[in-house]
């Protein structure tokens, strides 16, 4: 049975035709058109994997789409984010921007301890396993593999940039690999979009 994986925030940009394109907007590609500062459309852990890149920056509500992420992908799926690093400055200029992102800003929403930088939790109800974090230089052209290898090498490496040189070598952005952590669980039926009429038609 094909994985059934979602592109939230594509745009007229989907990652994979093989993927379900969601956006609040009907751009080609698009196969699901939906508000995504509300509930997601798609059944409780119907969802194999979540990709989103450069779309959370734009979330008003971060705790409540984690919470849809959480609810519609099934138990050990993984969700893969990209985001803007805080010290990239074209961010600031974008005016629908909502918010920035650090190497920590998933660890509130992790049981996973960083020995160099330990968040506090302000929920308890979802939880997802961190199982990748990386900052990207691509704004440094021939430069960029060797900072990304320099401050990917460890995690300590990580939290000396972000401390002491983020503001003097800015970052583009960062990729997180994060896995659904609940109770396993029997899939709901499929009646919110009808997976199965997805998977055929790949529109709604």
């Amino acid at each position: 049975m094909q994985s059934v994986i979602l592109d939230i925030g594509c745009g007229a940009n989907k990652a994979s035709r093989d993927y379900i394109g969601v956006d609040r907007l009907a751009l080609q590609g698009v196969d699901v058109v939906c508000d995504l500062e509300r509930s997601l459309p798609f059944a409780t852990s119907s969802i194999d994997s979540i990709v989103t890149r450069h779309t959370l920056e734009h979330i008003h509500d971060l705790e409540g789409i984690l919470r849809e992420f959480h609810r519609i992908v099934k138990p050990g799926g993984s969700v893969l984010i990209t985001v803007p690093h805080f010290s990239n400055t074209l961010g600031f200029s974008d005016y629908t921007h909502k918010r920035f992102f650090g190497y920590y800003t998933f660890d509130y929403f992790s049981r996973t301890s960083d020995p160099h930088w330990n968040v506090p939790r302000y929920t308890n109800d979802i939880s997802f396993h961190i199982v990748r974090k990386r900052l990207c230089f691509r704004n440094f052209s021939v430069f960029s593999r060797l900072l990304e290898a320099l401050f990917n090498r460890s995690r300590f490496a990580a939290y000396f940039y972000e401390s002491k040189l983020s503001w003097i070598v800015p970052c583009f952005e960062i990729e997180f690999e994060l896995k659904v952590e609940k109770a396993a669980q029997a899939s709901e039926p499929c009646h919110a979009l009808g997976i199965s009429e997805l998977a055929s038609n790949r529109a709604i």
